[in-house]
């Protein structure tokens, strides 16, 4: 999800990666884009800025975020967020505060059964029931690689993304899988939970990245209801040209075992500019930006732009994010998205299906319990906030997770028929 710069530090996370690989250079224009090939009719693919679905049907995909699930924020379950303590809510951040709290066997267990509650096969099918029809997944890059041993893939977090490509598959809802948080990290926001060296500095986190989606383009080449490749959530500190030559060698490693899946290419400065990207880098390839109103609304000044961008270079349009805003700032959006002037012919996902209630809607609203709140108020602002002791945690932990599930989620019906 989207921060503005302003509002936060430029926190330094983690344990700096070595810079220890020669990258290979990036692929030339020429190299970048793809000739014409007929268009793959098993899979979610681009005609001119249109997408289509793999029987060659017109497809819009209206969806949800599953925010807070496989990436975590800790806002989301919660906690706050301070102007100069904003780092805290980052994964690798709440982990550690919570293995401090619960111990490493206690937080390991906390992973593992957040893993499970979250978002569950109920999740899916009611997603579908209120008339959605895709899903974006954010997923931390260390679900499937650690830091500790790069290139060694994990089953289990694998295990993760087939489960809910294979509930996608049975309640007809696509799947995009989104690298919020790659090697290193792209940006030194929290959602991306960045380390203090992010890979724009660090060829072996670039080489990590590129290896990574090819690993993960392998195993769902053939997978019909996986929509789609989000190559990077919101990058940022950047430079246009460091974000295009790193996206053309990931598209490259993606091409080289799956010719037909959608990548999906997010602009640079949290997903809102695309100078960078003179034309587009695949032939099977759509553009996604985000929108909030964090500082003011500028939609009427950036939607055109986007527009035409689609327009010139024929690339569909999908808003990965947006959200965080008032139900009438939401349904107003979404009437934008469906005006045919500003072209987002590949649909929108919402941020996000489930978090703690806030000043603003939500679909699942989590009933925070009394507990919990003092431990992730800890984990979030230590500096502001009271130490739970070891007892508390562990019974506002216990609490959360059971809070967690959709059953005992709170329902916006009339948000969700907006949101369409």
């Amino acid at each position: 999800m989207l921060f503005v710069p302003w509002l936060l530090p430029l926190v330094v996370l983690g344990a700096c990666a070595v810079d220890a690989a020669v990258e290979d250079p990036a692929p030339s224009i020429d190299d970048e884009v793809r000739a014409a090939v007929p268009a793959p009719t098993h899979v979610v693919h681009r005609s001119g800025t249109q997408l289509l679905d793999g029987a060659g049907a017109p497809l819009v995909m209206k969806g949800v975020n599953l925010g807070g699930w496989l990436l975590w924020e800790g806002w989301i379950w919660g906690g706050a967020i301070s102007l100069f303590h904003s780092g805290d809510n980052a994964e690798t951040q709440v982990f550690a505060r919570l293995v401090d709290l619960l111990g490493a066997a206690g937080a390991a267990s906390f992973r593992e059964h957040l893993r499970d509650a979250y978002v569950t096969e109920a999740d899916i099918a009611r997603i579908a029931a209120l008339g959605f029809n895709s899903v974006r997944v954010p997923f931390n890059h260390a679900l499937l690689e650690t830091d500790d041993h790069p290139f060694q893939y994990l089953e289990s977090g694998f295990a993760r993304l087939d489960q809910l490509i294979a509930w996608g598959e049975a309640h007809h809802v696509y799947v995009v899988l989104d690298l919020h948080s790659t090697p290193g990290g792209q940006c030194t926001s929290f959602p991306d939970d960045p380390d203090a060296q992010l890979l724009w500095q660090n060829s072996f986190a670039r080489t990590r990245t590129v290896a990574l989606w090819r690993a993960i383009a392998a195993r769902y080449r053939d997978r019909a209801w996986v929509a789609g490749y989000d190559l990077m959530n919101e990058p940022c500190n950047g430079s246009n040209e460091q974000l295009r030559a790193l996206s053309a060698r990931i598209v490259a490693a993606i091409r080289q075992v799956d010719p037909d899946h959608l990548v999906i290419v997010e602009g640079n400065t949290f997903a809102t500019d695309f100078t960078g990207f003179p034309q587009r880098l695949d032939e099977n390839q759509a553009y996604s930006y985000h929108t909030y109103n964090f500082v003011r609304d500028d939609r009427a000044e950036r939607f055109p732009i986007y527009a035409a961008l689609a327009a010139a270079q024929q690339v569909p349009l999908w808003v990965g994010e947006f959200g965080e805003a008032s139900a009438d700032y939401l349904r107003s959006t979404v009437a934008m998205f469906k005006d045919p002037q500003f072209n987002v012919t590949g649909g929108w996902a919402v941020w996000t299906w489930k978090r703690a209630p806030s000043a603003h809607p939500v679909l699942q609203a989590i009933a925070i319990p009394p507990l919990w709140q003092k431990t992730i108020n800890w984990i979030t602002v230590p500096a502001f906030h009271a130490r739970p002791s070891a007892l508390e945690a562990a019974l506002g932990a216990a609490q959360f997770l059971s809070a967690i599930t959709l059953d005992h989620c709170t329902e916006d019906t009339a948000l969700a028929t907006a949101l369409r």
